[in-house]
């Protein structure tokens, strides 16, 4: 676990301020076999914060690329297939290395809507 007050994740900074933030699915981190992490844990005192950030618009993305996310969001596909995987993954990875019962965990996804 690290400090970073800003970080850029997707062409958009994040600054988080003086809590403590861990990049979690950073390059060249050792992942387990099957296992996939969101981007970033914030850890405050009572409670633990996942989030994934996506964006389908940044530069790069094709239309083809943008109207798969779309459906993916239509059809559930995205949660289901993509961000529970993620939390989930993130969460056990988190707990049976660091294990706080006591701590609230949250699980944030976001993206900027413009597809």
């Amino acid at each position: 676990m690290f400090k970073l007050t800003r970080y850029l994740e997707g062409g958009y900074e994040f600054d988080f301020g003086a809590v403590q933030v861990e990049k979690l699915d950073s390059e060249g981190r050792s992942l387990p076999i099957g296992m996939s992490f969101v981007d970033f844990v914030v850890y405050e005192e009572s409670r633990t914060i996942l989030i994934e950030v996506k964006d389908p618009s940044q530069k790069g993305a094709t239309a083809k690329e943008r109207e798969e996310f779309l459906r993916q969001i239509q059809q559930n596909t995205l949660i289901n297939e993509s961000l529970v995987p993620k939390g989930r993954d993130s969460y056990t990875y988190l707990h049976l290395n660091e294990p706080n019962p006591e701590k609230i965990v949250i699980y944030s996804h976001s993206w900027n809507g413009e597809i």
